[in-house]
């Protein structure tokens, strides 16, 4: 259990191999499962942010997902995914009915089938 607990510390600090890896797998398709989107879909978008690191954006929903994703969700989807490349936490807090629970539902299909980390 100790060492377990020491493992996911490093993860989620960024001091682990695998952590540290976590762009390359995003940038390799030889981690994305069968049925999860690729860069041809024009579902991820690829830019490079401020601190010289590549950024991974939705920009419309993913064919894994059975729904619609509206733009104000989408914009939370990739505001909880660049807290995930960040290894930070957040709440996604707005009234009620405005579908937080399907914007996690996406975060976490996608950390799934696009990292390959579930």
């Amino acid at each position: 259990p100790l060492e377990r607990m020491a493992t996911e510390v490093e993860v989620w600090t960024g001091r682990s191999a695998i952590a540290s890896n976590v762009p390359a797998l995003v940038k390799s398709k030889t981690h994305r499962r069968a049925g999860g989107p690729s860069d041809d879909d024009g579902l991820i978008s690829s830019q490079v942010d401020d601190d010289g690191g590549s950024q991974y954006r939705i920009i419309t929903t993913p064919s894994y997902l059975k729904g619609k994703l509206r733009d104000y969700q989408v914009e939370g989807v990739n505001w909880m995914l660049d807290l995930h490349r960040r290894c930070v936490n957040g709440i996604l807090a707005d009234e009620m009915g405005l579908g937080k629970t399907f914007q996690t539902i996406s975060v976490v299909a996608y950390v799934k089938y696009t990292l390959g980390l579930a």
